[in-house]
């Protein structure tokens, strides 16, 4: 029996208009209705993931790439962050370069472009790289980045009453982006250098992060078998994840490594793929409870 189910977001719960169907939505709470434990695993921050999960509440928040474990309240029960030295490298790294980035906290997070950059940057990325409409890309920017928590034209220093979980460089243009994840792969060795799954973006956490670290430490607090787990993920990030659980699904439309870390594959997030996986696992749970 499935105990504890975790699940990306973005490219997986999240339609390609980073929005939940109905069909997802009902497909946890029957999950949860089961007494089943949901867990989204991401690279958003807390405060993003409990804007989402009003849809579906008492889920644990496995956040910042598995560098911030949370439970359904939102109390912290873990959390890892970078030291000190990686982020005045990384500050070097960015001023020669000069990409958009984003230095992460436990409660905040901080851009280094004003609104106004930053729009043009997001936008400008999504109608050149994703053939979005303008329309379309400025709704976009309104849902990510005009949150309250985020602010602008700001630098690492002004994060300095938080921890610093997650240096983020991201809408990185294609033809750059292949060179630049492997430069920093090198000059942040030791880290955990990975990529999301929406945007071209790199992301730098502690060496001790993980979405499936955080979710093999859940389970040996909550006593949930590693065998009663099961993950779904789609990106870079998830690569961890997936390939550490026996009951791993791959969705539709993740890149072709990121389905080769997966025991299963599952349908595209446009088809709904996550929710009928949750549906699958349900049916298995009742039948297995009736045996």
């Amino acid at each position: 029996m499935i105990r504890l189910f975790a699940a990306d977001l973005d490219g997986t719960l999240l339609n390609e208009d980073s929005q939940l169907d109905k069909e997802t939505i009902e497909a946890i709470r029957a999950f949860q209705e089961q007494g089943g434990t949901f867990m989204v695993a991401t690279g958003r921050n807390s405060w993003e993931v409990e804007q989402i999960t009003d849809n579906f509440p008492d889920t644990v928040y496995n956040c910042v790439n598995g560098s911030l474990l949370c439970d359904s309240k939102g109390r912290k029960i873990i959390s890892y962050a970078l030291d000190e030295e990686t982020a005045d490298v990384f500050e070097s790294f960015i001023r020669e370069r000069g990409y958009a980035v984003l230095y992460h906290g436990e409660k905040s997070r901080h851009c280094n472009l004003s609104m106004e950059e930053l729009r043009n940057t997001v936008v400008g990325y999504l109608v050149a790289q994703k053939n979005y409409l303008p329309e379309r890309a400025q709704d976009f920017f309104r849902y990510m980045f005009e949150d309250g928590k985020t602010v602008y034209s700001s630098s690492l220093k002004n994060l300095a009453s938080e921890r610093i979980l997650k240096l983020e460089i991201f809408f990185i243009s294609e033809d750059r982006y292949r060179d630049l994840i492997e430069t920093c792969r090198h000059v942040f060795h030791g880290c955990n250098v990975t990529n999301g799954s929406f945007f071209n973006n790199i992301e730098i956490t502690s060496p001790d992060s993980g979405k499936g670290k955080l979710i093999r430490e859940y389970c040996r607090i909550s006593g949930i078998g590693e065998d009663e787990t099961a993950v779904i993920g789609d990106g870079g990030n998830d690569l961890e994840m997936l390939s550490g659980f026996r009951n791993s699904y791959a969705m539709g439309n993740a890149p072709k490594e990121v389905k080769e870390a997966a025991a299963h594959v599952a349908d595209d997030n446009r088809h709904h793929g996550a929710a009928k996986v949750i549906r699958e696992i349900c049916r298995r749970n009742r039948e297995e409870a009736n045996a």
